[in-house]
């Protein structure tokens, strides 16, 4: 029959190797021993934070950006998705991890990427998303959809001035 076994009151070094024994009535007293790891895990309260990036980018911007993943045991793994698109190694800036005194770990992972006009979607926005996963238990995400405008030329931004200047009374007329 199936049985199964219930820990109470475990914290984080209770994780190691553990040894189930089970014996028979007499008058044989079989044993059977079954050995594994037991890992114990802190799971983040919750999912990947992103931070840095603006609502707005143009074509040329450098778009910065940090995911972070707080308070887990073990660390989260990070990764970044342009587009639902893996982000490339060159464009991730790696962090160390960062250990609590209650030995919850923090990790974060930055993207810088060099916002392009074929990065924008017909409908002018670019999704970046970033991962946190504890395999094979724990997966979250968050998504941001940044709106793109087109940097605009002197030649325009001169002539909208000069629609725009408004006229101001002579100060001779006062």
């Amino acid at each position: 029959t199936e049985t199964r076994i219930v820990l109470l009151n475990v914290d984080l070094t209770t994780s190691g190797m553990f040894r189930c024994e089970v014996s028979g009535e007499a008058p044989l007293f079989q044993t059977a021993t079954y050995t594994n790891v037991l890992i114990v895990v802190d799971l983040p309260d919750e999912g990947p934070v992103i931070s840095g990036t603006l609502p707005m980018y143009s074509p040329g911007d450098i778009l910065t950006a940090n995911c972070t993943s707080y308070n887990s045991f073990p660390a989260a793994t990070l990764n970044w998705y342009i587009n639902g698109q893996v982000a490339p190694h060159r464009l991730l800036h790696k962090f160390k991890v960062v250990t609590s005194p209650q030995e919850l770990t923090t990790s974060r992972l930055g993207l810088r990427l060099k916002v392009e006009k074929s990065l924008f979607s017909k409908t002018g926005d670019l999704k970046i998303k970033c991962t946190a996963t504890i395999d094979p238990i724990y997966w979250k995400s968050n998504e941001e959809s940044i709106q793109g405008f087109p940097k605009q030329s002197y030649i325009n931004f001169g002539i909208q001035l000069l629609f725009h200047i408004p006229v101001l009374p002579n100060r001779s007329q006062f």
